[in-house]
C-alpha cells in the first residue's frame, strides 16, 4: 500500500476484505435485497450512509454505477450518479434507494482508494477495503484499460483475455526472471513458478486449475503453464551444461498442437475452442534414470527437470462430429485433412503429406460430406488448414507416431467423413425396416451405396455385414434364442451416427494414449497437474452436457471451499481465535442433490436408463416427485419438461428432453462385434476391449453374442456383462470426476480463472472499430465472475471475520474515539512500550480500547442466534465482523465531521481577518493610483490640444494641394481630347476604303468561279458516260457467259434424260422381246418406274432453279444500269 502505516487509509488498505455477502442463486449480477444490508460498508438503510459518502448503485446497463449520497434519512438515501465524461451538468441523474432493502435498487459503499488509477496499486484485490462485486468490476476495468490482464483475488488468479499478443510479457527473458523468484506481481508464470517451487522445496505434488468460458483463453493459459513447467528446470541445466531440451520436454511442448487439432473446433465464440476437458500431469525429477521413492531428486543447483507426462481427458464433445450449429465447424483435423488432400491432388504438399494415402478424398471438399455440410463456416480467419496439418504431422512425429500409425489415424478420419454420406431409405416391402438408399447423388456425391462400400473398405469389414449391423439388430429373449429385428430409418441413422461418434472418440483416445505411452509416466514421482476444464455454463436451453459441466464446477467449488476453510482455520489457530465453522459456506447440499444415491439426479437418471420403457419424460416426473421440497431444486410452472437447480453460481433451468438417450450413448453389440472382426489391426485394437466388456444393445434387453455361441453361461460371467451393460455416460463421468478429485486432493492447488472481456472478441487495442465500445463489458464480465465462482470465492474468504487489522494500525485508526484523559494517555504509553516481541501489550491495549465505555457503547449487540462474537483479538491482529466495523467507522466519521466543523470555523475566521487587512492595504494603494491617474489625464489633455492645432494646419495644406492637383489633371485631359479628334477622323476614312476594296475582290472571285463551272460539268458528264458504257458492256458480257453456262447445263441434262429414256426403252424392249430371259416381277418394275419418276422430278427442279437464277441476274444487271450514274456522280463530287 502507498499510505503510511499509521494513517487511516493505510489501515484500510491492509484490511484483508470486507463484508458484502453476495446474493446466491440470482441470475442478475447484483446482490439480493436481503443481502444488501450486510454489504461491505453498505446496505439500504439511510442510517448506514452519511451525506457525501461515495457509493455504488445497481444499474441495468453497467451493473454498478458510481455516485455520491446527497441525502440520508431513515426512509432511505438519495444518490446523485456521477456524470459520464463529456456530459453536461443538467444531465445528472439521481436515484432514491429506500430503507430496509425494499425495491430493486441496491447500494454498496465505494472505496475511495480505487478512484482514478488507484486500482493499479492492488495486485491482490483481497487487500482492497469494501471488497464486493462492484469493487472487483471497477478494479478489473481500470487494470485492463492500462494493460494489466492479470489480477489476484487471494488464491485465485484472474486472467482477462486481451485477444492479441502483448509484446514482451511472455518472452524467454520474462520466463527466466520468474524461475525461482518470489515476485508477487500477478502473472501466469508466477502461478506456475509457485507450483514448481512447491515441488522443489516442499516435496508435494501441485495442481493448477484453469477454468473459464469459451474464448476466455483457457487453452493459451494452459500452454503458458506447460511451457513454464517444461522449461523451468531445463533453463538452469541448459545454462550450466549447454545440454539441449530433453526428449520429454520437447514432446510435452509439441503435444498441445496435436490435442488442439483433434479436440478443438470453431464455435460462435471462439475460433479455437477446446471441446474437451483435460488434466495433464507433468512429472519432475533431477535425473531421468534415478530410482523414484516418491520424492523429487534435486540436482546440485536445486532444479528439477520434466521426466514424464500423463494426459487425462473428459467430456469430449462427440456430437460435434455429426452436427454443428450454423457458423461453427467440426473438429479442426477434418478440415486439415481435406486441405492436405486438395494439395496432394495437384501435386503440392510436403513430403510427409505425400506419404499418406489421401486418394479417398481427392476431389472432395467440406461441402461434399454430410457431416461437414451443415455449417457454412469452413475457413478460419487467422490460420491455414494445410499449414496446420503439417504442424499436426510434425507434432505426431515428435510424440512418437510412426508413418503407419499416422496413416491409420487419417484412414479412420476419412471413414468417419464417408460414413455420414450413408443414407437410409424405407424398403418397399416393409415400412418399419430400413436399407441403404440406392439413388446416385451425382459426381460430387457418389451416393449412399458407394459411400458404404468406401466405409467398409476403409474399416476392413464386409460391406453386407456393415449394412446388416446398421439396418438390423439382434435380440436375445429368454427361452426364444436370438431374434433379428429390423431398424427403422431413424434407428439406422442413430446407429450410423453413434458409430461415427465412437469411432472418432476411439481415434481421440488413441491419440491421447499414444502420447502418454510415448512420453512416459512414473507412478510414484511427484507431479504438477494442469486442469483445463469448462467453466459454469448457462444457456437459453440447457441439457445433459450442461448438467455434467456444472456438476464438475460444483465439485471444484466444494474443493475450493474446503481449501479456503483449511487456510482460514490455520490462520485462526495461529492467532488463537475461536470461531464457529457454521459461518463458513458449503455447497455440499447441491452436490448431494446431484450425485447422492439413490435419489440424486444422476443416480435416478442411471436407474431410469435400465428400466423397461424408461424415458426422459418418466425420469423427469420421478425427479419432480422426489425433490419437490428440496431447497435447491424446483420446477418451472407451465412447462412439462424442465426443472431448475439452484447452483452456487445461480439458478439454471434444464430441459429434460434427450437426457436418457444421451446418457445411454453407446454402440450396439452387433456393431462392436463387426468392428472387432475387422481385418484392420488398428480398428480391432480400438474396439476389442469394448466388444468384451459391453454386450448390451439397450438397457431394456440383453444382446446376444455370436449366432453360433451357446446361450447362457456362468453366473459370474452374466454379472460381468450386466455390470458392463449398466455403465452409462453419467456414471462413467462421475467415476472419472471422483478419481480426478481424489488426485487433486493429494496436491497443493493453484486457481486460475480466465475472463472474456467482451462477447465480440475485440482485441485490447482496436483502432479499426468505427464506433469504439468499452473493451471490458461490465455485464458480461460480471456474469463470468459469478458463474466461475469468483464472487463465491470472495464470499468464502469473507466468512467468519472478514475484516482483519494489525493491532497497532487498528489502535491508530480508532484511538480518536476515546476522550482525552488518563485512559487515552495510558493506552498510548502502553502501546508505545509494546514491541514486536511483546504483542501481548498491543493486544491488551486494543482490548481495553474496545471495552472502554465510550467505545463499547458504539458497538452493536450480538445478533440473536449468532454463532460467534462480533469481534476477536488475536496475537497480531484484530478480527471484526461487518456490523461492529460499520459502527466504529460511522462513529469515527461523525467525530471527524464535528472536529472538521470546528477546524473549518477557525480557518474561516483567520482567512476573513487576513482578507480584511489585505482589503485595507489595497484601498490605500487604489487611492494613490487614482490621484496619479487624474494628473496623467490632465497632462494628456494639454498634449492633445497642441497636437490638434498642428493637425488642423496640416489638413488645410493638404486640401489646397489636392485642389491644385485636380485642376491640373482636368486641363491635361481636355488637351488630350482635342489632339485625338482629327486622328480619329482620318482612321475612320481609311477603314471605309478598305471595306470597299474587300467587297470588290470577293465579287471578282465569285464571278470567275461561275465562268469555269460549265467546263467542269461537261468533264464530269463525259467521265460518267464512259464509265456507264464500260459497265454495261461488262454486265452484258457477264450475262452472256452465265446464259451460255446455263444453256450448256440444260443441254447436258436433256441429253442425260434422253439417254435414260433410250435405256429404259431398251430395257422394256428386252423384257418384252426376249424368250429365255425371266420376266421381271410387277413389284420390281413398279419400283424402277417410281425411281425414274423421282429422278425426272429432280432434274425438272434443277432446270427451274437455273431459270430463276438467270432471271435474277438479268434483274441485277438492270438495277446496275439504272443506279450507275448516281453513284459515279457522287464519287466525282467527292
Amino acid at each position: 500500500p502507498a499510505h503510511p502505516p499509521g494513517s487511516v487509509l493505510g489501515a484500510h488498505d491492509r484490511a484483508i476484505s470486507a463484508g458484502w455477502h453476495g446474493s446466491r442463486g440470482r441470475p442478475d449480477m447484483a446482490p439480493s435485497p436481503a443481502a444488501a444490508p450486510s454489504a461491505a460498508g453498505g446496505g439500504s438503510g439511510g442510517g448506514e450512509f452519511e451525506e457525501g459518502a461515495a457509493v455504488w448503485v445497481s444499474n441495468a446497463d453497467v451493473v454498478w454505477a458510481s455516485g455520491t449520497v446527497t441525502r440520508s434519512s431513515a426512509a432511505g438515501v438519495t444518490v446523485a450518479l456521477d456524470l459520464p465524461e463529456g456530459a453536461r451538468s443538467d444531465e445528472q441523474q439521481t436515484v432514491v434507494v429506500p430503507s430496509g432493502g425494499a425495491g430493486s435498487v441496491r447500494i454498496l459503499r465505494r472505496n475511495l482508494t480505487l478512484l482514478g488509477d488507484g486500482a493499479l496499486r492492488y495486485d491482490d484485490l483481497t487487500e482492497v477495503p469494501e471488497l464486493h462485486e462492484a469493487a472487483v468490476l471497477q478494479a478489473l476495468d481500470v487494470r485492463f484499460a492500462h494493460g494489466g490482464i492479470y489480477t489476484l483475488t487471494g488464491p485465485v488468479l484472474l486472467a482477462v483475455n486481451p485477444f492479441r499478443t502483448i509484446t514482451g510479457i511472455y518472452s524467454p527473458e520474462v520466463l527466466r526472471s520468474y524461475i525461482g523468484s518470489e515476485k508477487l506481481q500477478p502473472h501466469i508464470f508466477s502461478v506456475a513458478n509457485h507450483a514448481y517451487q512447491g515441488i522443489l522445496r516442499r516435496h508435494r505434488s501441485q495442481t493448477v486449475l484453469v477454468s473459464g468460458e469459451s474464448g476466455a483463453g483457457k487453452t493459451e493459459t494452459t500452454k503458458f503453464v506447460m511451457q513454464f513447467l517444461a522449461l523451468a528446470g531445463a533453463e538452469a541445466v541448459i545454462s550450466d551444461t549447454g545440454k539441449p531440451l530433453s526428449r520429454v520436454e520437447r514432446q510435452v511442448l509439441r503435444s498441445n498442437p496435436l490435442l488442439e487439432a483433434f479436440g478443438n473446433a470453431k464455435t460462435l465464440r471462439n475460433e479455437n475452442s477446446s471441446r474437451f476437458g483435460k488434466y495433464i500431469e507433468l512429472q519432475f525429477d533431477a535425473d531421468e534414470g534415478a530410482p523414484q521413492d516418491g520424492h523429487v531428486q534435486v540436482s546440485e543447483r536445486g532444479c528439477t527437470r520434466l521426466v514424464g507426462t500423463r494426459i487425462r481427458t473428459y467430456l469430449l464433445e462427440k456430437v460435434r462430429v455429426i452436427d454443428q450449429q450454423d457458423g461453427e465447424r467440426s473438429f479442426h483435423i477434418f478440415y486439415q485433412v481435406l486441405a492436405a488432400a486438395q494439395g496432394a491432388a495437384v501435386g503440392g504438399g510436403s513430403d510427409e503429406v505425400s506419404e499418406l494415402d489421401l486418394s479417398a478424398l481427392f476431389g472432395y471438399t467440406a461441402a461434399s460430406f454430410s457431416y461437414l455440410r451443415g455449417s457454412a463456416s469452413v475457413k478460419l480467419e487467422h490460420s491455414d488448414d494445410a499449414r496446420d496439418f503439417e504442424a499436426t504431422l510434425a507434432a505426431m512425429r515428435t510424440v512418437g507416431f510412426s508413418t503407419g500409425e499416422v496413416a491409420d489415424v487419417v484412414r479412420a478420419l476419412v471413414a468417419v467423413l464417408h460414413l455420414g454420406d450413408v443414407v437410409f431409405a424405407v424398403p418397399k416391402r416393409n415400412s418399419e425396416a430400413s436399407e441403404v438408399a440406392s439413388e446416385d447423388l451425382g459426381v460430387e456425391h457418389p451416393g449412399p451405396k458407394a459411400a458404404i462400400e468406401t466405409v467398409a473398405r476403409l474399416l476392413g469389414v464386409d460391406t453386407q455385414h456393415l449394412h446388416d449391423v446398421l439396418c438390423l439388430r439382434t435380440m436375445q429373449a429368454p427361452g426364444e434364442g436370438v431374434i433379428r429385428m429390423a431398424n427403422t430409418v431413424m434407428q439406422a441413422v442413430e446407429s450410423r451416427d453413434a458409430l461415427a461418434r465412437h469411432l472418432y472418440h476411439a481415434v481421440f483416445n488413441h491419440i491421447v494414449e499414444k502420447t502418454n505411452s510415448s512420453i512416459g509416466f512414473r507412478e510414484k514421482a511427484l507431479f504438477c497437474g494442469v486442469l483445463d476444464i469448462f467453466g459454469f455454463e448457462f444457456f437459453k436451453t440447457n441439457s445433459f452436457e450442461q448438467l455434467c459441466i456444472n456438476f464438475t464446477n460444483e465439485l471444484l467449488q466444494r474443493y475450493f471451499n474446503t481449501f479456503i476453510f483449511e487456510k482460514e482455520t490455520e490462520l485462526y489457530r495461529d492467532e488463537g481465535i475461536t470461531w464457529e465453522p457454521m459461518d463458513f459456506p458449503d455447497n455440499g447440499t447441491i452436490v448431494a442433490l446431484l450425485q447422492q444415491s439413490p435419489h440424486g439426479i444422476f443416480p435416478m437418471l442411471d436407474e431410469e436408463c435400465f428400466v423397461v420403457g424408461g424415458t426422459s419424460a418418466t425420469w423427469h416426473a420421478k425427479l419432480l416427485r422426489a425433490h419437490e421440497k428440496h431447497s435447491h431444486f424446483s420446477f418451472v410452472r407451465h412447462s412439462q419438461n424442465t426443472f431448475l437447480v439452484q447452483h452456487f453460481a445461480g439458478p439454471v433451468t434444464y430441459t429434460s428432453d434427450g437426457f436418457a438417450e444421451k446418457n445411454k450413448d453407446r454402440l450396439t453389440a452387433d456393431v462392436v462385434r463387426c468392428l472387432g472382426s475387422s481385418s484392420w489391426p488398428f480398428l480391432r485394437s480400438c474396439f476389442s476391449e469394448r466388444s468384451k466388456s459391453r454386450g448390451g444393445d439397450s438397457p431394456n434387453s440383453r444382446a446376444s453374442k455370436d449366432a453360433d455361441s451357446p446361450i447362457g453361461g456362468s453366473r459370474a460371467a452374466s454379472a460381468k456383462v450386466l455390470r458392463a451393460q449398466r455403465l452409462t455416460v453419467a456414471s462413467e463421468f462421475r467415476q472419472q470426476l471422483q478419481d480426478l478429485m481424489g488426485q487433486i486432493g493429494t496436491t497443493a492447488p493453484h486457481f486460475v480463472r480466465c475472463i472474456k472481456p467482451n462477447p465480440q472478441n475485440r482485441p485490447f487495442v482496436d483502432v479499426s472499430a468505427p464506433e469504439p465500445k468499452p473493451l471490458l463489458e461490465r455485464r458480461s464480465v460480471a456474469e463470468q465472475l459469478r458463474y466461475q465462482g469468483v464472487l463465491e470465492a470472495i464470499r468464502v474468504a469473507r466468512a467468519g471475520y472478514p475484516l482483519r487489522f494489525l493491532l497497532p494500525d487498528f489502535f491508530a485508526d480508532f484511538r480518536c474515539l476515546l476522550e482525552r484523559g488518563p485512559l487515552r494517555d495510558e493506552l498510548d504509553a502502553e502501546l508505545a512500550q509494546a514491541s514486536g516481541a511483546s504483542a501481548a501489550g498491543a493486544a491488551a491495549a486494543v482490548r481495553r480500547l474496545l471495552q472502554a465505555p465510550e467505545v463499547g457503547s458504539l458497538l452493536p449487540a450480538p445478533e440473536r442466534g449468532a454463532s460467534s462474537q462480533e469481534w476477536a483479538i488475536g496475537r497480531s491482529r484484530v478480527f471484526l465482523k461487518q456490523r461492529p466495523f460499520t459502527a466504529l467507522r460511522a462513529a469515527r466519521a461523525r467525530l471527524r465531521q464535528a472536529r472538521a466543523a470546528r477546524l473549518q470555523a477557525s480557518w474561516r475566521g483567520r482567512e476573513a481577518r487576513r482578507a480584511a487587512r489585505a482589503r485595507r492595504r489595497a484601498l490605500v494603494a487604489l487611492q494613490a493610483l487614482f490621484r496619479g491617474c487624474a494628473a496623467r489625464r490632465r497632462a494628456a489633455s494639454w498634449r492633445r490640444e497642441r497636437a490638434a492645432t498642428a493637425l488642423e494646419a496640416a489638413c488645410r495644406t493638404l486640401l489646397a494641394v489636392d485642389r491644385r492637383r485636380r485642376a491640373d489633371a482636368a486641363v491635361a485631359a481636355a488637351q488630350r481630347w482635342a489632339r485625338m479628334r482629327p486622328c480619329r477622323k482620318r482612321y475612320l476614312a481609311r477603314l471605309a476604303s478598305v471595306v470597299r476594296l474587300q467587297a470588290w475582290w470577293r465579287g471578282w472571285l465569285r464571278r470567275r468561279r461561275l465562268r469555269d463551272l460549265p467546263k467542269s460539268i461537261l468533264r464530269i458528264q463525259r467521265c460518267w458516260r464512259g464509265r456507264l458504257g464500260r459497265r454495261r458492256a461488262a454486265d452484258r458480257l457477264v450475262t452472256g457467259l452465265r446464259l451460255r453456262t446455263a444453256v450448256r447445263r440444260l443441254v447436258r441434262i436433256r441429253r442425260k434424260n434422253l439417254a435414260r429414256r433410250q435405256w429404259r426403252a431398251k430395257v422394256l424392249e428386252l423384257y418384252r422381246g426376249g424368250q429365255r430371259t425371266p420376266r421381271p416381277q410387277p413389284k420390281q418394275l413398279l419400283e424402277s418406274y417410281v425411281a425414274l419418276e423421282d429422278e425426272h422430278s429432280r432434274r425438272q427442279e434443277e432446270v427451274r432453279h437455273l431459270r430463276a437464277e438467270v432471271q435474277r441476274l438479268q434483274w441485277k444487271a438492270q438495277q446496275a444500269q439504272q443506279g450507275g450514274f448516281f453513284s459515279a456522280f457522287g464519287r466525282l463530287c467527292m
